[in-house]
């Protein structure tokens, strides 16, 4: 299976089995494992960039909550 099935195959899973706030919490911790990532290979930017990203859909997320 090449990388492009499998992503195809994953969203189509995620879509259809998961609710909005855990495919939420998944994506957070897809984009904080790339945040991560950048930033030790020296792309500081990107990785604030992705940081900001994640702490915003945390904030739907906990707002979701009350």
């Amino acid at each position: 299976m090449t990388q492009e099935q499998f992503k195809e195959q994953f969203l189509r899973y995620a879509e259809y089995n998961l609710d909005n706030k855990t495919i939420l919490e998944a994506i957070t911790e897809l984009l904080d494992s790339i945040s991560n990532e950048l930033y030790e290979n020296g792309y500081v930017k990107e990785s604030n960039t992705l940081t900001t990203s994640i702490l915003s859909i945390k904030e739907i997320i906990e707002s979701d909550r009350a």
